[in-house]
């Protein structure tokens, strides 16, 4: 798992365990771009959240090919309350 920086929002900081499980998600989502792309030399994706507040996260995922000079993106939201499950 690579490090990751996350946007700041001090009325509604993220946890310890959010941001763990926050960089399992976007772990996921590149890993799930990538695998049409990884038969090719220079394929790549990459995801970072780009807000959230005390509901939602807002998550942009990138990938394309840079040898064919074709890239794109899309954006994701997910609750807040289903990143961790309470017991």
């Amino acid at each position: 798992m690579k490090k990751r920086r996350y946007p700041k929002n001090p009325d509604c900081p993220l946890t310890k365990a959010e941001r763990v499980e926050l960089g399992k998600v976007l772990d996921d989502f590149e890993w799930k771009a990538y695998i049409p792309l990884k038969h090719l030399t220079s394929g790549w994706s990459d995801s970072k959240v780009i807000y959230y507040d005390e509901y939602q996260i807002g998550i942009e995922v990138k990938w394309g090919v840079d040898g064919e000079g074709w890239n794109a993106s899309e954006e994701v939201v997910i609750e807040r309350s289903d990143l961790i499950k309470k017991n």
